[in-house]
């Protein structure tokens, strides 16, 4: 695995049950979506999570963006 995928997973794993399974919705919705539910979903998570997209250091999390 990479570190990306380990960091995101063991975010996944720090979450209540409750926010676990949201998040498995959230993921199957992008992965049955069409590419432009992809870009809405992107964009509405990115905007909830305060991420900047902008160019990053190589320090910064790939979950939060800080």
């Amino acid at each position: 695995m990479s570190k990306a995928l380990d960091q995101v997973a063991a975010g996944f794993m720090r979450l209540s049950v409750e926010e676990r399974t949201e998040v498995v919705k959230v993921i199957n919705e992008f992965l049955e979506g069409d590419t432009a539910k992809r870009r809405e979903l992107t964009v509405l998570h990115e905007k909830r999570a305060g991420i900047d997209i902008g160019p990053t250091s190589g320090g910064r999390c790939p979950c939060c963006g800080k």
